[in-house]
């Protein structure tokens, strides 16, 4: 149980140097330590279990989500209809970032603070005045709860690609009257990429390409032995085409 201090705890414990191992951390860099507010007796735990994803698997961004956005493309015009055009659009895999949330009903990607409110926000690629941002989405007295189907948190670093992706969509359909079905509303692209993203998932679109060339996408593979023990046993179940290598 957290003992109420947050981050400060954990930074007096890094100035303090206090460690269960304090000469296996002298040679660690702080960007690999691990920081927690309390203990746990490993010696009662029978498995660890991780998702594979960005865990035991680290992947290189400006090639896997490059990858995953060129993939989603092919999938919307190869078997949703959408134009041909989108075939030459590219990918700025820095553009965004973890924290934001999608407003699928509108068309946005908004920025907010702890205490959801909007601090900034975009319609596709084109950044909101104060006044539309006030007149869309209230002030600091008059909050949405913004946990509702008409949005999407951008969590996790799958979603970038396709965060990206629907931004670009926001802006072609405003800017190309007819080019997209206009029964196709904001909130219909976005459920079109994400089908288009489970289409790669679902043919080995992208497990195939990073079983070709893993280390083109792959950083590293990183396992961690929480017993310090030789005779530990891993047991790795994974659905990917990766095969295991001694």
């Amino acid at each position: 149980m957290s003992d109420g201090r947050g981050i400060n705890a954990c930074e007096e414990s890094h100035d303090l140097g206090l460690s269960s191992f304090p000469e296996e951390r002298q040679n660690i860099d702080i960007g690999q330590q691990i920081f927690c507010n309390s203990a746990v007796n490993m010696n009662s735990i029978v498995a660890v279990g991780f998702d594979m994803d960005y865990t035991l698997a680290q992947y290189k961004p400006e090639t896997f989500e490059s990858l995953a956005y060129y993939g989603t493309v092919e999938k919307l015009v190869r078997n949703l209809g959408y134009p041909k055009e989108l075939l030459e659009w590219s990918f700025d895999w820095t553009y965004m970032v973890r924290g934001l949330v999608l407003d699928k009903k509108r068309g946005n990607i908004l920025k907010m603070d702890r205490h959801k409110y909007v601090k900034i926000a975009y319609h596709g690629f084109r950044l909101l005045s104060k006044d539309e941002k006030v007149a869309t989405y209230g002030n600091t007295f008059i909050k949405d709860a913004f946990d509702g189907p008409d949005y999407a948190h951008i969590d996790t670093f799958f979603s970038l690609a396709e965060s990206y992706l629907f931004a670009q969509l926001v802006d072609y359909k405003d800017n190309n009257p007819g080019q997209i079905s206009e029964v196709k509303d904001y909130s219909r692209i976005y459920a079109d990429v994400r089908s288009a993203v489970d289409m790669c998932h679902r043919d080995g679109t992208l497990k195939e390409m990073v079983a070709k060339d893993p280390k083109k996408y792959v950083l590293f593979y990183y396992i961690y032995d929480f017993w310090y023990k030789e005779s530990s046993i891993w047991l790795t179940l994974c659905n990917s085409l990766l095969q295991a290598r001694p």
